[in-house]
Order: structure tokens, then sequence, then C-alpha cells
């Protein structure tokens, strides 16, 4: 198997024995990349040890004009070997590329290798931008200058697509020939949305001129004259195709258009018309300038007049096919209605006439209506001039001699070439042909066109050239390895902004183009995520960002809560939580899990409880009501009233109460004299214990989840093919999530405006709950020593 080109010439670069160098970030070696000889060693880097093999070339912090260059195949994402194919593309054009991992928009034309073909062709197109600009004795070219095609193309109308709108013309002549072109043989669309003509259409349009024009002469001998001379053919005719162009032309091209414009200007048009009454040839035209009336006569009915004689052979074969032959009853009941309309079309199916054994076809009385005037044109303009006068009916042979006298003109109609532009008349087709100065001048732009065309594409060329020159290296630094997102300093290429949402910075944000899709893929990476929908005015399209959550605790970040998002460009957007992904925060979190929990499940009882006995409760006011209802509408019972309840009855309600608080006290005695008998420090152990069978598991879960959290699948479900894991560690955590700090030296005094009476208030409950504590140890104390 042979070595990758790009291979080969990427180990060229190597200077020394200086060993290949590694750096440990997010759990897996990374190879450092700090100078342009540092390449060298990506064609023996093991593929598995980049941090990705793919990633796309939308939603990053690099522009992807850039990155379209490297997407050599246009699917919309970088593959390993694009990124050597373009490291070796630099490579091969820069004899100096230590400026590479400065990131520089410009490049000094002495850094290019004038000795490689690539090289050479974009030292050439460089002094042809900076001739073109106005631009002496500059150094080096910047992209800035590449990118301004209006002034490097400002001599040019046209842009480089190799087709010729009218309104790219100035001579009137030639966008009158443009409007024959488009009306005859069509176009195509020019890059500007304009129908233009192309090369390929103004050869097929001549080559439909001149094959008209001699078959037209071949029925019309007096008009030979109409054929140009051998004098009048095109006055230039190209030796290479408007497609084999090549940059650098683009000048000599167009100063070979400006001369043939100009003499297409004065060009003369040569006075040949055609005759107004020209010879017919009579073995063309038998019956001279009736001829095209009497077959357009006869092909009007020709189908039908065969159908007749036809079957009229047949009843002659067979008298009983005469009655189905013929219009009957049946054809009356398949109409589907009685209208003028269903009447005509039925008759248009039936027999021309009445069909018996050799009758002849009536040409006056006892037509099918339908026909009849077809058949009336055809008498008067073809059979009467044929026949020697009109007939009352024509004969199966009478039929025969009028189609054969009229087949010399068919066959000469069925010869006729060109007829895409018979639209444009014998008058037109002629002063075209003797003008070919318009063709010349038509074809001339057209190689103008596609000399620009290959012009832009040197010119595209360095563009290339520099945008790699600039970006190329960041990529590589977010591709093979990630030392810019490990570096609190800089800021990854997949990183869009930074979210404000409940009193924190979440830096770790990246576009999300399909929500669920990628929430389905980003939930595994063990990080609390937020998503995040953007609005900004002025910005047609909304964002969609996903960002996590790696240090503090959730607070109030919810679905609906409102949040603001910094772009990259600093731009600010209104942004709303549609979608939460919930996993560990931080330990502590962690460890009240279980609690949370256990809240969660005796909240949603009680609320359950409570909710089941205020519908006993509604229900039972309900029914009373109902009864009391009833027994108003019943009137008074005669049953006796029941003899009031005793006073003595509050006193069963106290004793049963005092019955109660002395159970209850029971209790708290026999509880209090139990853990008397229990070593305080036993206490201890217990509560220990007991607090590390529920704390301990849930520690230790959370943090076994807090270290497996993987940044890799937000990347992924975004789009790109991460190879190892990217690990979050605490100060990692801490630098993706940012939460605000006093300022050191800084320190708290009261608010200038709160109220004396809401301090007092506060004092004052705090108070009552200190005392209420006091209270409460102090009795425990009490009991516990009297026990």
């Amino acid at each position: 198997m042979t070595e990758n080109p790009a291979k080969q010439a990427i180990k060229t670069m190597g200077i020394g024995d200086e060993p290949m160098r590694f750096f440990q970030a997010g759990g897996f070696d990374q190879l450092l990349l700090e100078k342009a000889t540092d390449l060298r060693f990506l064609t023996d880097l093991d593929q598995t040890l980049w941090v990705a093999s793919s990633c796309p070339t939308r939603g990053l912090d690099l522009e992807p004009e850039s990155l379209d260059f490297i997407d050599d195949d246009k699917d919309g994402r970088i593959r390993v070997p694009e990124i050597l194919t373009a490291v070796n593309w630099v490579m091969d054009v820069l004899s100096d590329p230590s400026t590479l991992p400065k990131g520089s928009d410009s490049v000094r034309i002495d850094q290019i290798n004038t000795d490689s073909e690539k090289g050479s062709l974009i030292c050439q197109t460089i002094e042809r931008i900076h001739h073109n600009l106005g631009v002496t004795g500059a150094e080096e070219i910047t992209l800035a200058q590449t990118l301004d095609r209006s002034g490097i193309f400002a001599a040019v109308k046209s842009n480089g697509d190799g087709i010729i709108p009218v309104s790219a013309v100035e001579s009137e002549a030639v966008q009158l020939l443009i409007k024959n072109i488009l009306d005859t043989i069509g176009g195509a669309e020019d890059l500007g949305g304009e129908m233009g003509v192309t090369a390929d259409g103004v050869s097929a349009f001549y080559k439909a001129l001149d094959a008209y024009l001699r078959w037209w002469v071949t029925g019309h001998p007096s008009d030979a004259k109409l054929i140009p001379s051998e004098k009048t053919t095109p006055v230039s005719e190209p030796e290479e195709s408007a497609e084999d162009i090549e940059a650098g032309q683009l000048a000599a091209v167009m100063e070979e258009e400006a001369e043939i414009r100009e003499k297409a200007q004065v060009a003369e048009s040569v006075d040949v018309e055609p005759d107004t009454s020209p010879e017919l040839d009579p073995m063309v035209f038998p019956l001279g300038d009736k001829t095209p009336a009497a077959l357009a006569a006869v092909n009007a009915v020709r189908e039908k007049v065969n159908d007749f004689f036809q079957q009229t052979e047949v009843a002659s074969f067979d008298a009983q096919a005469v009655g189905f032959l013929n219009f009957n009853e049946t054809d009356l009941k398949s109409l589907p209605g009685r209208t003028k309309a269903d009447v005509e079309e039925m008759l248009k199916k039936v027999p021309l006439a009445r069909v018996e054994g050799g009758a002849s076809l009536p040409l006056r009385d006892g037509v099918n209506p339908a026909y009849a005037k077809a058949i009336a044109v055809l008498n008067q303009d073809a059979i009467a001039v044929i026949l020697g006068g009109e007939k009352d009916a024509l004969t199966d042979t009478e039929w025969r001699q009028v189609q054969a006298t009229l087949a010399p003109y068919e066959q000469w109609l069925g010869s006729k070439t060109g007829a895409e532009i018979e639209s444009l008349g014998i008058g037109r087709i002629s002063e075209l042909l003797h003008t070919p100065e318009h063709r010349d001048a038509l074809e001339a732009l057209i190689r103008v066109d596609f000399a620009l065309a290959a012009e832009v594409a040197a010119v595209s060329e360095v563009e290339k050239l520099l945008r790699l020159h600039r970006d190329l290296f960041r990529l590589l630094n977010n591709y093979v390895a990630l030392p810019q997102f490990y570096d609190h300093e800089s800021r990854a290429i997949f990183q869009m902004g930074t979210l404000f949402i409940d009193g924190c910075a979440l830096n770790l944000c990246v576009e999300v183009l399909d929500l669920k899709a990628h929430s389905a893929i980003a939930q595994s990476s063990g990080i609390f995520l937020v998503y995040c929908e953007a609005k900004r005015v002025g910005e047609a399209k909304a964002l969609t960002i996903c960002a996590a959550v790696t240090n503090r605790n959730v607070g109030r970040i919810s679905v609906g809560k409102n949040a603001v998002f910094y772009d990259r460009f600093g731009k600010d957007w209104d942004a709303k939580v549609v979608k939460v992904v919930e996993n560990p925060i931080s330990l502590r979190e962690s460890a009240w899990a279980p609690f949370k929990k256990i809240g969660e499940v005796i909240s949603s009882q009680m609320e359950k409880l409570t909710t089941a006995r205020q519908q006993a409760l509604e229900k039972s006011i309900s029914s009373s009501v109902t009864d009391i209802d009833k027994k108003v509408a019943a009137g008074p019972s005669t049953t006796p009233a029941p003899a009031a309840a005793s006073p003595n009855n509050m006193g069963g309600l106290v004793a049963g109460g005092g019955v109660a608080i002395a159970a209850i006290s029971s209790s708290v005695a026999y509880l209090a004299q139990t853990l008397s008998k229990i070593n305080d420090v036993y206490i201890l152990y217990t509560i220990l214990v007991i607090a590390l069978f529920v704390l301990g598991p849930s520690i230790l879960l959370g943090f076994i989840k807090l270290r497996s959290r993987d940044i890799g699948m937000i990347l992924e479900a975004g789009g790109w093919a991460i190879n190892g894991r990217m690990r979050i560690n605490l100060t990692l955590a801490k630098e993706l999530t940012h939460i605000g700090q006093l300022p050191a030296g800084s320190k708290r005094i009261p608010h200038a405006y709160v109220e004396k009476k809401a301090r007092r208030r506060r004092r004052k409950i705090w108070t009552v709950l200190f005392m209420i504590v006091a209270l409460v140890a102090g009795v425990s104390w009490y009991i516990l020593e009297k026990l």
C-alpha cells in the first residue's frame, strides 16, 4: 500500500531529532503543538491518540469559509485525511511556515515557495491582485485584499460563470442577438439570477441558422443568395475552447474582446434581403403557393378520411358490419348528458358519413356535423386544385391521388433542420449569418467570462492560503488536542459564549441544531445540562444552546427560567430554559440527594393524604347541607327533641385529653430512661453509623458520577467524533461554572434603606427561636437527670 502523499510531504518538515511531546488533560494524553515543526508528528501520530476524528464545519468559532477550504468532499464534516491534506498543501506553498502558530491573516510574499507549482501560481496571482488594486511595493498580501473582489475585477462586468445575460452587453446588436438565442435555443441562469447564453448555446444557434437556411433554399432556389460566402464566416475562431482558458490570461483575452467589439461596432450589414415572392421549386411545391394550404387541409382530416375508406372496405367484405360501423342507438345511450359539448364529443368518434360497401365520401350533404367545415376546406383548398374543381363526393382512388400529389412537399417539410429558429423569419436568419462580427463579439465576451472564472479560482487559492495561515493551527489545537479548552485564558472553537443564569456564569455553551437528538446523546455525559432558546432583536433566527453546570448547586434552574446569553462576539441574547437534563453537580448535592428524595416522598404522601381528607370533608359537608335542606322541606318532626347535653360531658373531654398527654409523657419518659442507660459514646457511634449508611453510598455514588462526567458526549451530540473521555476536574469545573466572589478587601454593611422596624422584627424572631431551643434542651436535661 502506498503512503498518503500528504504524509510524505509533511515528513520532510522534520528538523533534528526532537521527540513528540504530550501533555495530559481531561484524563488522556494529547500531542503538544506549539511550533510549525511540530506538524511533522501528525503523520506518525496514531489516529486513536487524536482528540477528535471528525468535526462539523458549522457552529464553531472559525469562519465557515476557512473550514470549507479544508472540507474537500463538501459534506459538512472535516476528517483526519482532510486535515493532513490541508497541512500538506500549506507546507507545499510556504517555504517558511514558522508564522503559522501566530494565526495572522497576512503572509509575506518572500514566505511563498516559488519552487512549487502551486506557490509559483499564487505568487503570480498576488502580483495581479496588487496591480488591479493599485498597490505598489507591497511585501505582503492580506486576506482583506483578496476579499476585495469588486476592486480586483473592477474592469470586468461579468461574474465568471460563462453565462452572458443581456444586461452584460452594451451593443444593441449583440443584445438583440442574445434575445434571439434565448427565444429560440434557450439559455441558463447566471449567478445573478438572470437568463443568459452560453458558449454551447451560441454554437447550437448558429448551426441551426445555417442548417435551416440551406434547407429553405432547396425549396426556394431564388433565395440561394442568402447563404453567406466564405468571407463572411466568423472572423476570429478561437484556437482553444473557452473552458480551456487558464489563470493569468484575463488581460490578454480582454484586449482581444475590445478589438472584436470595435470591429462589430463598425461592421456594416450585408445588403441581402430575401425575395418577397421567392421562386418555388415545382418538384417541391406541385401546386405552387397553394401547396401549403392544400397540405394543411388534407392533414386536418387525413386520419378520419383514411378510417372512412377502410370501414367501407370492411362493409364490402361483410354487409352485417354496416350496422356496427355506423351511428346507432348505442352511441346515443353512451352519452353522459344531452349538452352540446356531450353531443359534439360523441360525433367526433363516429364516421365522417354513413358507411356502406364501396361508398364514396360525401363532401357536401350527409357529412358528420363535427367535420363539415374541415371537409368543406378540403374540397376547396386541395380537391378543387388537384382534381380540377370541387366535388360532391370523393372516391378512395381520388383520395390517394390527392395525397400522392402532396407527397414531395411533405417529404421536404420532413427534412427540415433548424426548426427551433424558424420563428425568427428567413430575413432575420439571413441577417444573422451575414454579420458574424456580432457572433464574434458575443463569443469574445464568453471567453472573457471564462478567463475571469480562472482568475477567480486563482484568487480563491490565495484566499485559501491566507485563511489556513490564520486558522489552521488553531483548528489543530482544537482537533488533534485541546489545549485551548483546558486553558482558562482562551476559549475552544466549540464554545459559543457565556450563559448568565441564577447567579452564575456558564462558560461551556455549544450550539444545538436538533434539541431532541442532542439531548438524547448528551444526557449520557453525566453533566447537568441546561437547554435554552435565545432570541435577539434584529436576528431572524433564534439560537438553541446547551450549557453545562459543573459547579455550585441546582438552585432555581428549571424550565421557564430566564437568563442572558452573551455570544462570542459580545452580543447579548434573551434566553429561556426549555429543557433540563439533571445529573449530580457536587458532592454536597449527592449527600443530600437521599434526604431530598425522602422529603419528596413524604411531601407527596402528605399531599395525597391532605387531598383525600379535604375531599372527604367536602363530601361530608355537602351531604350535611343536603340533609338539612331535606328536613327543612319536610317540616317539623313529630319525634321529641333529644335532651340537652349535660355540662358534665366537657369533663369527659378534658379527662380524655389528660389521658392522651399522660400516654405521650410516659412514652417520652421511657425513651429518656432507655437512653440514660446507654453510654453517650455509643449514642454518638449509633448516630454516626446511621449517617454513614445513609450518606456513605450517596457520597460514593456521587463521587463516581462526578468523576465520570464526560464533556466529549456533549460534543458527540453536536456532530463531533471524540476518541477519548474529556473528564472534568475540580479546577476545570470552577472555570466552566463561574460564581461571583466579593472583591478582596471589601466588607458588608447594613443597607441604608432597611427599616428599623424590620430589623427589630427579625431580632425578636431569632430571640424566640433561641429561647424555644434552650427550653427544649433544658427540659430534656432535667428529665434525664431525674431518671
